[in-house]
């Protein structure tokens, strides 16, 4: 596992300024995606994003699969650069408008935790969009990679990488929430990681999930693992939703790559949420990082901490915030070894886990 160096900051500021300053307050709001494919060449054009010629780009290899078709791994000729990307490529049964919506909204962020788009190639077909390539994967893939064998611990640097993406992950919704815009579907599948850096990606509402992750409405799919109560009821979908995600890409985190909710059915969830259930901290879980799990889940969303407090409450001193209180700990110590079995931490913080029992 590649050693993190635990100082990663926007480039000329650090955590604490961004948050001290209200560096991203004035960014200006994020645009609506336009309706139908000449508004959006237009937007995009508008944003000096890159209109690529298909000979400048050549496919090496396959990556997987998405909602509007395969991904791969590409060679793209930039003048005299050449960089290697990730190519999105539109299958002739996908909605194009929809597809390029992502590029339209991608477009307009730039930011160190939000995935780079480089450009578009619109001439003939099949459309593509241009975006750099994340050597790791996805952060669940990531997280998963680095539970350790049985009868092994993990390794000492391992809370602080950890602590480190959470930070990262709250850092770029920080930012996204300051342009205006929702996710609806932040998870960890959809958070992309390379040399230690997480990166926010699928703004196109894209779903990659298992039969046992979603629930088809009226109003389309939804994963409700990590969907808000007010979003799954009643359709609101608000920066506070997107909160509530990012409490669930925290257990995500400190569980290393388990799901929230994993074992209970989908038609299960809202009743256990309604009666104030929420999941127990994951093992070896900091008390701090399953208090802000705790505050992301409020049931009131008005009364869940802005992305901007999230970002504060993973500041401060690293070995307080990592820190598991002897006291907290009941008589089975596997409850703060991180990466050990989820129900060893079952009683860990009851106090918490009975906040918002009805």
């Amino acid at each position: 596992m590649q050693e993190c160096s635990f100082n990663y900051e926007l480039p000329g500021y650090k955590y604490e300024q961004i948050v001290a300053e209200n560096i991203y307050e004035s960014a200006s709001p994020y645009e609506c995606p336009s309706q139908d494919e000449a508004g959006l060449y237009e937007q995009i054009r508008s944003y000096s994003i890159n209109v690529i010629s298909r000979k400048d780009i050549k496919i090496l290899s396959h990556l997987g699969c998405g909602q509007f078709g395969s991904v791969n791994k590409a060679q793209w000729t930039n003048g005299r650069r050449q960089m290697t990307v990730a190519v999105k490529t539109l299958t002739d049964s996908a909605n194009t408008v929809k597809f390029l919506q992502e590029a339209a909204i991608m477009a307009q962020f730039r930011h160190p935790n939000i995935l780079t788009l480089h450009g578009v190639v619109s001439a003939g077909h099949p459309k593509m969009i241009v975006v750099e390539l994340m050597n790791n994967g996805d952060l669940k893939e990531y997280v998963t990679r680095m539970r350790p064998d049985p009868g092994q611990l993990v390794g000492d640097n391992v809370p602080h990488q950890l602590l480190d993406f959470s930070k990262q992950v709250a850092l770029g919704l920080h930012y996204l929430s300051c342009r205006g815009f929702v996710h609806r579907d932040l998870a960890a599948r959809n958070i992309l990681v390379s040399n230690m850096t997480c990166k926010i990606s699928d703004f196109g509402m894209s779903r990659d999930l298992a039969d046992e992750d979603i629930y088809v409405s009226h109003g389309g799919v939804i994963p409700m693992r990590w969907t808000a109560p007010e979003a799954y009821t009643h359709k609101r979908y608000s920066t506070a939703s997107d909160v509530w995600s990012y409490g669930c890409v925290l257990y995500e985190i400190w569980s290393l790559g388990h799901k929230p909710f994993e074992t209970t059915q989908i038609r299960k969830i809202p009743q256990l949420v309604s009666k104030g259930y929420r999941l127990p901290p994951p093992s070896g879980c900091p008390k701090t990082i399953y208090n802000l799990m705790i505050d992301t889940w409020h049931p009131d969303s008005s009364s869940r901490p802005q992305p901007r407090d999230v970002l504060k409450g993973l500041l401060g001193n690293v070995e307080q915030v990592l820190a598991i209180p002897p006291e907290d700990v009941p008589a089975d110590s596997q409850a703060a070894v991180l990466g050990a079995p989820l129900d060893r931490a079952s009683r860990l913080y009851q106090d918490l886990q009975n906040t918002y029992t009805v």
